[in-house]
């Protein structure tokens, strides 16, 4: 997988400096000279989602969980996570591109993807402009 995004990026004229696979279907990366953000999402090595933002143009980042409490008999009250999104706002269009983390649908282990969001929110963040 980590092969197949790399020369992806490479076929879109990136070079990806730093970059992240996980769960077995997703790939985030950066270009840090020409600031782009690439990321791809696979199901059964079929490519299910490219996006590709110009970081010049970030406007926002905010980061969506979509979780809901669940009573357990034994326990009592917690949390399932059902999605976790980074939500990245364009400035000149106003558009907004959602890249998932997380779907309870596609993968019902959760492992690291909290801590990599996290992780690149803090990164993108650091490429909008005052």
């Amino acid at each position: 997988m980590l092969k197949k995004f790399l020369e992806t990026g490479n076929s879109l004229g990136l070079q990806l400096n730093e970059f992240e696979t996980w769960g077995g279907a997703y790939c985030i990366g950066i270009d840090k000279n020409l600031k782009r953000l690439f990321y791809m999402k696979k199901r059964q090595n079929v490519s299910e989602k490219e996006i590709l933002i110009d970081l010049h143009d970030l406007s926002s980042s905010t980061i969506f969980n979509a979780s809901r409490p669940v009573k357990a008999e034994t326990v009592g009250e917690n949390t399932v996570l059902d999605l976790l999104e980074l939500n990245l706002r364009l400035g000149s269009t106003g558009k907004e591109e959602s890249i998932e983390f997380y779907s309870r649908n596609e993968n019902p282990v959760r492992k690291k993807e909290w801590e990599l969001i996290q992780k690149w929110d803090s990164i993108v963040s650091g490429y909008i402009s005052s």
